[in-house]
């Protein structure tokens, strides 16, 4: 099995139907170290609430899978805000402008106001013990035409498109230098880092909930990560939810 420059081991897939479900198979099969799963090519990618993720050769699609231990396991949704972080640095070092990366809330990453990628995280409980699946999916080479919002690809951003397994060792590097300072300081330098990146900061947002949808001005984000939403006097943290500016 091939390793990353971090020593996590990696498996390599010339295709897959979803390396999110390849790494609960890894668990079902008595997988239980740390470990990156790489699809060249992903058939029946998804995303949160189960939207599909198209994804073509050239592109990213991985999941790490890993223990929750230390500050993770107390709030898991950290990793999400540290691989957002960790994209932005990787997509920097492809030749991006940081100028032109925004993070968006909860887990999305902007390039010039499109996705270019997007993060899925879930928790599995495998004999007594809960892991983390932390899946990523970055348009390097191509973008997909949607419907409902811009796309991005890094190849349009820079005129050329990295190797995805060289993409996903750089990305994993910044990936482990974030969760480090997690379980060093804990949520707060995430936090801050993350939000002098963030769009919509300080501006009027439309959140749309599953039931609703709320009118505001992006605030910030609380200790949890929820995001902070002021309407007139009443003041709202919200957990989840899709964010448009």
């Amino acid at each position: 099995m091939k390793a990353l420059s971090s020593g996590l081991p990696l498996q390599v897939h010339d295709s897959l139907d979803s390396t999110s479900l390849e790494a609960l198979r890894y668990l079902d099969g008595g997988g239980r170290d740390p470990v990156w799963i790489f699809a060249r090519l992903q058939t029946a990618g998804y995303g949160r609430r189960g939207r599909s993720w198209q994804q073509q050769t050239g592109n990213l699609a991985a999941t790490l899978v890993m223990p929750l231990s230390g500050n993770l396991a107390s709030q898991p949704a950290a990793a999400g805000f540290a691989l957002s972080l960790a994209l932005a640095a990787a997509l920097e070092q492809s030749g991006v402008k940081p100028r032109d990366i925004q993070l968006k809330w909860p887990n999305d990453v902007l390039i010039d106001g499109g996705k270019v990628s997007g993060i899925l995280l879930e928790r599995h409980m495998v004999g007594g013990e809960t892991f983390l699946a932390v899946g990523v999916g970055v348009n390097l080479a191509y973008k997909p035409d949607l419907p409902d919002y811009p796309t991005a690809s890094v190849n349009e951003a820079t005129g050329s498109a990295p190797d995805p397994e060289a993409f996903l060792d750089s990305l994993d590097e910044a990936f482990q230098h974030w969760l480090a300072l997690l379980e060093r300081q804990g949520f707060a330098p995430l936090r801050d880092a993350w939000l002098e990146r963030a769009g919509g900061v300080g501006r009027q947002i439309t959140v749309r909930l599953p039931n609703e949808t709320l009118h505001g001005v992006f605030e910030g984000l609380d200790e949890t990560g929820a995001l902070i939403l002021r309407q007139g006097e009443v003041i709202s943290r919200i957990n989840t939810g899709d964010v448009f500016f």
